[in-house]
């Protein structure tokens, strides 16, 4: 019996189920104490020494954090709160050295905020980047008579996104009836992109977990073991013919 092959698997299946949940904990563990120890910097040097009370500091800090946040977001949404943010903008933006990061991060924010449920009207196929080819896409808007008087009211704005990275990708314009609508979801949708088109939507018996699909992983080995003649994991060599 091979009893190293099932030990094997078993250590790379809880390693794969448990890493998502040791990283999210980590990030929350970094932002947490990033964002309380420079409130809690600033305490009497007695509470910080105690780990009980450095704690219920953080807390207090995280608290009192959240607050500023509302305030500074209840504010901002006034009219003077929009003018003196207005005027903080462009001061930031003009500094040298530091408007490069802050317009970096300001555009990052933009786009976040842009990712909007509503952007997405329709998942379609198109004909890019010839006919005969299809692609996946997105309608995100249909074209205004002012922007091209010319293209006629039928055409529309698809976005086509790179696999595996939808984050980016590319516009192109479109006559709607050129397209081809999908009656699938925009969650699947992208699980087909980000999946490099290993994951069609309604696929019988694609693993749906990471769970599952360690265990695919795990049989699709113990199959190319058994087609390699070796033993599998667990049994025996296959018989001789």
């Amino acid at each position: 019996m091979n009893l190293i092959q099932p030990i094997r698997n078993n250590i790379l299946v809880g390693l794969l189920l448990l890493l998502p949940v040791v990283v999210a904990l980590a990030i929350v563990n970094w932002l947490f104490t990033l964002t309380t120890d420079f409130i809690v910097q600033w305490l009497p040097a007695s509470l910080q020494q105690s780990k009980g009370e450095k704690f219920l500091c953080q807390l207090l800090a995280l608290a009192g954090l959240l607050i500023v946040l509302f305030l500074v977001g209840w504010m901002v949404r006034h009219m003077v709160g929009k003018r003196l943010y207005a005027l903080g903008d462009r001061l930031l933006a003009r500094v040298p050295v530091v408007n490069k990061v802050y317009v970096s991060v300001r555009q990052l924010s933009e786009a976040m905020l842009n990712q909007s449920p509503g952007m997405v009207k329709e998942v379609v196929l198109v004909a890019y980047p010839r006919p005969g080819v299809y692609t996946l896409g997105f309608i995100t808007a249909a074209v205004p008579p002012g922007f091209a008087a010319p293209l006629g009211p039928d055409f529309v704005a698809v976005f086509i996104p790179a696999s595996p990275l939808p984050t980016s990708g590319w516009v192109v314009v479109v006559r709607r009836a050129e397209l081809i609508p999908l009656d699938i979801s925009t969650a699947e949708a992208m699980k087909l992109v980000l999946s490099g088109g290993a994951v069609f939507p309604g696929a019988g018996g694609a693993p749906s977990s990471l769970l599952d699909r360690a265990e695919d992983w795990v049989e699709r080995r113990r199959a190319l073991d058994v087609a390699a003649g070796r033993p599998a994991a667990g049994g025996l060599p296959p018989p001789a013919v």
